[in-house]
């Protein structure tokens, strides 16, 4: 069972290094489910901005690797720059320095696990700080196209879903009064005016 923060017995001490823990969690949960919690810790690592940690990220991918079998089914869709899941260390060690690589592998990472266990917290939880640094980096485009995505993955795995729904609510919301905050901002530099101003709305954390 998970707690508040989308974390599991095992990320919890894996995250605080109580090692004797976690051998015995290994013990205890099935090997698939043991190596996702790593990959979901390392995904936590790479895309949440209050955990940014790259060697720890890039320490729990490839334990998680050592621990699923090699998937020839991976994700290739334009949200993730068409690109793959890792399947090998060698394919890991190849981005290691490229953080937008990176991220998206993390996205991956995120959405098969999501698949398999249709755990919409945490899933919907990664999905909303990748789209909170796209906001940061003025990536409005990115942010929209990433919880379209999310939304119509999730209407697929269950027709009716509240989470779909909200975040499909929060995501034309949210870019409308970025795009205008933006406008207004890049207007005002200029010297022009703007039509009309929207009240100033920024994504959050």
């Amino acid at each position: 069972k998970e707690n508040g923060d989308n974390f599991t017995p095992l990320m919890i001490a894996a995250h605080y290094d109580l090692r004797s823990i976690v051998e015995l969690l290994f013990k205890i949960l099935p090997i698939d489910r043991a190596a996702d919690d790593l990959l979901r810790l390392a995904c936590r690592y790479t895309i949440d901005l209050n955990m940014l940690n790259h060697d720890m990220a890039l320490y729990f991918f490839v334990q998680g690797l050592n621990g699923k079998q090699i998937s020839n089914n991976s994700i290739i869709n334009e949200v993730y720059e068409f690109r793959q899941e890792c399947q090998t260390l060698d394919q890991l060690e190849s981005i290691q320095d490229d953080e937008n690589a990176m991220r998206m592998h993390a996205l991956l990472v995120n959405e098969r696990i999501f698949l398999q266990r249709q755990d919409y917290s945490s899933y919907i939880d990664l999905i909303e700080k990748q789209c909170n640094y796209y906001c940061d980096q003025h990536l409005y485009h990115r942010s929209l196209q990433l919880r379209l995505h999310a939304y119509q993955l999730m209407i697929r795995v269950q027709n009716d879903c509240p989470e779909a729904r909200k975040l499909y609510e929060n995501s034309l919301n949210r870019l409308v009064g970025n795009l205008q905050n933006d406008s207004i901002e890049k207007g005002g530099k200029q010297g022009e005016t703007c039509a009309f101003q929207a009240p100033a709305t920024k994504c959050t954390r």
